[in-house]
Formats: C-alpha cells, sequence, structure tokens
C-alpha cells in the first residue's frame, strides 16, 4: 500500500512557520511602505480604507471594573451603579454620546464568590 504522504522534500513547512515568517515580511515590508500605502488606499479607494479601519476596532470589549470602583466617591458610585441599573433594564446604555450594548456572557465561568 503506497503512502498518501509526499516525499520529504516536498512537503510543506509547519503553519506555525508560514504564518510567523509572514508577519516578519509583512511587518518589513509595513515599515518600508505603510504610510504611504495606506495613503494611496484611502485617496484611491476610501471605501477598502474605511473597511481596514473598520475591521481593526475591537468586536466586543470585556470591562471589569472591580479596582475602578474601590476608588471611586460615593457621588461617583451612585451615578455608576444607576449606569448599572439603567444598563440592565435597557440592555443599552448611553454615556456623553457613546452608545454601549450590554451582552450577556455565554460561558458557564465560575466567580470568585462561588
Amino acid at each position: 500500500m503506497a503512502s498518501s504522504k509526499p516525499p520529504p522534500k516536498l512537503r510543506r513547512p509547519p503553519r506555525t512557520y508560514l504564518s510567523g515568517k509572514f508577519i516578519e515580511d509583512f511587518n518589513e515590508a509595513w515599515e518600508k511602505y505603510g504610510k504611504d500605502a495606506l495613503t494611496i488606499v484611502a485617496k484611491k479607494f476610501p471605501e477598502k480604507f474605511v473597511a481596514i479601519r473598520a475591521a481593526l476596532e475591537p468586536k466586543s470589549v470585556q470591562v471589569t471594573a472591580h479596582s475602578v470602583v474601590t476608588e471611586m466617591s460615593g457621588q461617583e458610585l451612585d451615578r455608576y451603579y444607576t449606569m448599572l441599573e439603567e444598563l440592565e433594564a435597557k440592555k443599552a446604555l448611553t454615556i456623553d454620546g457613546t452608545s454601549y450594548q450590554l451582552i450577556e456572557s455565554k460561558t458557564n465561568e465560575p466567580t470568585s464568590n462561588e
């Protein structure tokens, strides 16, 4: 029975090697051409420029307020808890013109209280 694996000299390098090498090459090219490339894309293909920028935004942000809360004044804590109550009730909140949406956790990770 013949082996389905290609001979050793025809095998592709591991994906991690290719990924690492690609990143190194990309970073080198970026240092040399990055700013000029962005300018060209922004002028000639503004829709792609916007798409690139949008792709760089995080898909979601996890906020941990534990350490911040301990440093808040009583008045700040009152405002914070009011905002949390509004967020919980409406599943959305706007602070200084920026809208936030509550995303419920889908994991069953235990909390430190358990």
